[in-house]
């Protein structure tokens, strides 16, 4: 079996480390396994298919921008990479996300159509089934447009940005592009995302819900707890992610407790706060989280964040927003997850945390039971043999 893998980047950040993981079990499998990317680097020992050029990128990201047309330009770059396909000839093509400047989306999906290839979609946001946002509830923002028909935006200042409103034709484009593929699946990553899905244009196309797994021996406890450390993990730190929440948090709290945050941060970082940087290595970022005495994720949009689960499994408690699936299937008895949906609920979990994790027995109790939740729901990898049994009926019934 021929796998091909398409993100807009396959090195850094979760979906990545996913596909990662895919391919190693591919391997496995003795599969021959590729993937696909518009830009960064390839991750090591991986060769992967170059969609486009900088070049490309940089023209599509200002043609967005201008016209809101995201994902109907590079055409030429597509029409190379079908050819790259077409060479390879995959008897599986996985699609991750397929937003982000490198892909021409009609050309891709006219083409996925006409080969007759099975095709899986892992649906990591909610670009698809909207005219512009990849998330439309965002920090004062609820829009529900997109289940009926998409018009007016109004989050054109959210990603993928943009000076003028085309999404009423966008949410037509994309209707007729996703719903044109006889063979496609469409792999919600959270249980949640699949009810959103329901309620949308694309109800019509198969699902089947397939979530992130976590490494559990990579992400395991590797560093001893530092006392009173609130840890923040993101890719890029945004308002959407709660940024300003942990600036809050540094006035709310006693200089004693340290705050610190990973994941790219652009501008000063506020007196206070220790900043660490981005990491793509997963085993510093495990030494992160296992010296952490909770994780704080207050992020206002995220469908299945991993740093909740990575948190888990590095033996951490967490702290985070109930919004969307970021805390799904982790709340229950003798979990430490604790969730809230408003800045003062985080807040009185955050100070509640710190008072009882002082107790060092209270702490190595808190982190055993975390890291027990961890393995009882990724221990084997459930999700990754959910997922090449979704490939087998796929290759099946084509």
């Amino acid at each position: 079996m021929k796998l091909l893998q398409v993100n807009t980047v396959a090195l850094g950040g979760s979906i990545p480390s996913y596909m990662a993981a895919i391919h190693r079990e591919a391997l496995r499998r003795g599969w021959t396994s590729v993937m696909a990317k518009g830009r960064r680097a390839d991750p090591d020992g991986v060769s992967c298919i170059q969609i486009g050029s900088p070049v490309d990128t940089a023209v599509h990201g200002m043609a967005t921008r201008i016209f809101d047309r995201h994902g109907l330009h590079g055409r030429r770059a597509t029409e190379r990479f079908i050819g790259r396909v077409e060479e390879y000839d995959p008897d599986i093509i996985h699609l991750h996300n397929i937003h982000g400047y490198y892909l021409h989306y009609p050309t891709l999906f006219r083409w996925l159509r006409d080969s007759g290839r099975p095709v899986v979609w892992s649906m990591h946001d909610c670009w698809a089934f909207t005219g512009h946002c990849a998330y439309y509830r965002n920090v004062g923002v609820d829009c529900t447009k997109w289940r009926t028909h998409c018009s007016a935006c109004p989050l054109t200042s959210t990603y993928p940005k943009a000076m003028f409103d085309r999404s009423r034709r966008n949410f037509d484009d994309k209707v007729s592009a996703f719903t044109s593929v006889p063979q496609l699946r469409i792999l919600p990553v959270s249980r949640w995302l699949d009810g959103e899905l329901a309620q949308s244009a694309l109800s019509v196309v198969p699902r089947t819900v397939v979530s992130l797994d976590v490494d559990i021996d990579t992400f395991s406890p590797c560093a001893p707890k530092s006392p009173a450390r609130v840890l923040g993990v993101t890719n890029v730190w945004t308002p959407l992610k709660g940024l300003d929440f942990f600036y809050r948090l540094r006035e709310q709290l006693d200089p004693s407790v340290e705050i610190r945050l990973v994941g790219t941060l652009k501008g000063r970082v506020p007196d206070g706060i220790t900043y660490a940087g981005r990491t793509d290595s997963r085993r510093a970022l495990a030494r992160e989280y296992s010296a952490a005495t909770i994780l704080v994720n207050p992020t206002h949009a995220d469908t299945f964040p991993q740093n909740n689960r990575e948190a888990l499994a590095c033996g951490t408690p967490v702290v985070s927003r109930d919004i969307f699936g970021a805390v799904e299937g982790l709340c229950g008895p003798g979990s430490p997850v604790f969730a809230a949906v408003s800045d003062d609920g985080l807040l009185a979990h955050v100070r509640s945390c710190l008072a009882a994790y002082s107790d060092p027995g209270a702490m190595q109790d808190a982190s055993a039971a975390a890291r027990r939740v961890a393995e009882s729901l990724y221990g084997g990898a459930p999700n990754m043999m959910r997922l090449f049994d979704v490939y087998r009926r796929a290759a099946m019934a084509r």
